[in-house]
């Protein structure tokens, strides 16, 4: 069972709603989108495949990883991505 740790790690809320965004995608398309350093990046992948929120799975040849969202995934970065509109909305 998982806490909110997993979402308060770096970039874990940016991976999740991209993905919602994005739709399914090469693993090397979210480390364009989301400059930030790629060993972090695919850490946090990691975590969240393991935390059953995103799936990683081998498509076209077994060095071009797909990453999609579980349905678990897609509940949670619906939540984050609700909330960033909150937070974008005028005082």
């Amino acid at each position: 069972m998982q806490d909110l740790s997993i979402i308060e790690s770096a970039h874990a809320a940016k991976v999740l709603v991209l993905c919602l965004r994005e739709g399914d995608m090469p693993k090397g398309m979210i480390y364009q989108k989301i400059p930030k350093n790629k060993t972090v990046l695919q850490s946090r992948i990691k975590e969240l495949v393991d935390a059953g929120l995103l799936n990683e799975e081998e498509k076209f040849d077994p060095f071009r990883k797909m990453i999609s969202l579980t349905p678990k995934g897609r509940k949670v970065a619906e939540h984050l991505a609700a909330i960033e509109g909150i937070l974008r909305e005028e005082p």
